[in-house]
């Protein structure tokens, strides 16, 4: 259960939709879900067929295989990569509101995984007063939201947006030693 939500809709019939990608900004989950979380898997390579068999499109599935590499090869420092996996792997699902009811405020040059984060574009103010809580008819993942999610957070500005992030991260702890000398 996420608070957080990446993709902006207008005129929600509903106050939250089912996704496949897992949401780690101010989210919640059951410990029979938690239990099948893994820093490592015997039969990865199999594991990852299934996961990437998920996926609708070949960019879905391109961007995540050398991600999932990198993780389980040690490469990446990613709990929340490892959840999803896990996620993905046993075909679970994830809720996200459709007004984002929290604000992370951990960025910076200090912060752990987010130093390098610098474009808020789709960090959503929370909504202070969401409505009425209205149900989806039914739990099913919905595609089209799924694909907004990974086209805004993954794809489109995910290359220009991370080199931006690298150099200010860079310039920043730059700055930050000259000041303290």
């Amino acid at each position: 259960i996420s608070g957080n939500t990446r993709v902006r809709i207008e005129g929600p019939e509903t106050s939250y939709f089912f996704s496949h990608y897992p949401q780690v900004w101010g989210w919640a989950t059951w410990r029979r879900a938690w239990q099948k979380f893994s820093m490592q898997y015997d039969d990865f390579e199999n594991c990852l067929a299934s996961v990437l068999g998920r996926f609708d499109t070949e960019p879905e599935r391109a961007y995540w295989e050398p991600v999932l590499r990198d993780t389980f090869a040690g490469h990446r420092d990613s709990w929340a990569y490892r959840w999803a996996f896990a996620q993905w792997l046993e075909g679970g699902l994830s809720t996200y509101p459709v007004t984002n009811m929290v604000e992370n405020i951990g960025f910076g040059s200090e912060s752990t995984h987010t130093g390098l984060f610098s474009e808020t574009r789709w960090l959503q103010p929370p909504a202070h007063d969401p409505g009425p809580l209205r149900h989806p008819e039914e739990i099913a993942r919905s595609a089209d939201l799924d694909l907004n999610v990974f086209d805004l957070a993954y794809t489109r500005h995910a290359i220009p947006t991370r080199l931006f992030q690298i150099v200010r991260s860079v310039a920043l702890k730059r700055i930050d030693k000259a000041k303290t000398g």
